[in-house]
């Protein structure tokens, strides 16, 4: 191997990496937003792919090359999490209901 951890230093980020893994990454209050947001994203998609209208008009004239799921796809990616939100709110009309901590 050309690069990586020194010995000292390999056993120490591996302890860190399991720390991570076990109290952050695994959190159940990560995992049920991580759920969540999936779920406001696909349904975002679905709505999208219904009523293309409601996309911005740059990447309707985008899905004409590259084909209406590729541009949704594209659109969702360049949302923050605020302007999907209100994006969800706008389209489904459904309060948004976080999971509890």
């Amino acid at each position: 191997m050309l690069i990586g951890h020194s010995p000292e230093l390999k056993p120490k980020v591996a302890e860190l990496q399991q720390f991570l893994f076990r109290f952050f990454y695994r959190h159940d209050y990560l995992q049920r937003m991580t759920r969540w947001a999936g779920e406001l994203m696909q349904a975002l998609f679905e709505r999208y792919l219904a009523e293309p209208q409601q996309i911005a008009p740059w990447y309707r004239a985008w899905s004409e090359q590259v084909g209406l799921p590729r541009a949704v796809c594209d659109y969702l990616a360049g949302m923050t999490d605020r302007f999907a939100e209100a994006e969800f709110q706008r389209l489904t009309d459904k309060p948004l209901e976080f999971p509890a901590p």
